[in-house]
């Protein structure tokens, strides 16, 4: 067998066993930040375990979730958004809010606090939208209408804040002489 030959058989063999290893270890990290959910048992909502999983471990995977540092951090989170739908609402949407917090990918506890705020004000909001179209009277309908007004300003408000907390000390100038731009300079802030 030729040299280079016997160089190709081994760096082939190199690249699959590490590639092997690769797609394990991704495996294995995407097992730990799967979604947490809850499903409805027995007319109570109860976490869904994925096969084998304890509490423990299934707590682990909403502290990754919500990138809390602490398990408690993460349930105090849960139980904040839990606690602000109806029964009505249930299961669809305790999972909705806890997927639209772990899709902003919240880095620290304010990010996390200010993520919260933000989905609770839009779900509360959305309520008072759907509250709006059932009520009965047009008096009603202003109250719930201004309820939901509030929610969304409110809501805005908290998304800025979170712009700005995770863009703070960021700076771009401009340098402008005529049509053309001399100079770019950028100071990177948190985001």
């Amino acid at each position: 067998m030729k040299k280079s030959c016997i160089y190709l058989k081994i760096y082939y063999e190199y690249y699959k066993s590490n590639t092997e290893k690769l797609i394990m270890k991704a495996l294995e990290s995407a097992e730990s930040t799967l979604p947490v959910s809850f499903a409805e048992k027995q007319g109570h909502i109860a976490p869904v375990y994925v096969e084998g999983e304890s509490h423990e471990e299934w707590l682990d995977r909403l502290r990754c979730s919500f990138g809390a540092e602490y398990a408690a951090s993460a349930e105090y989170l849960l139980n904040s958004l839990s606690n602000c739908i109806t029964k009505k609402e249930g299961v669809a949407t305790i999972n909705g809010l806890i997927a639209a917090v772990a899709e902003m990918q919240p880095r620290d506890v304010i990010e996390r606090t200010l993520v919260a705020e933000i989905v609770l004000a839009a779900q509360k909001a959305m309520r008072a939208i759907a509250d709006c179209n059932a009520a009965p009277s047009a008096e009603d309908k202003a109250v719930f209408a201004a309820i939901a007004t509030k929610m969304m300003r409110v809501s805005g408000q908290l998304a800025m804040a979170l712009r700005r907390y995770k863009s703070s000390g960021e700076q771009t100038i401009n340098v402008v002489y005529g049509n053309a731009i001399v100079g770019d300079v950028h100071a990177e802030g948190r985001g």
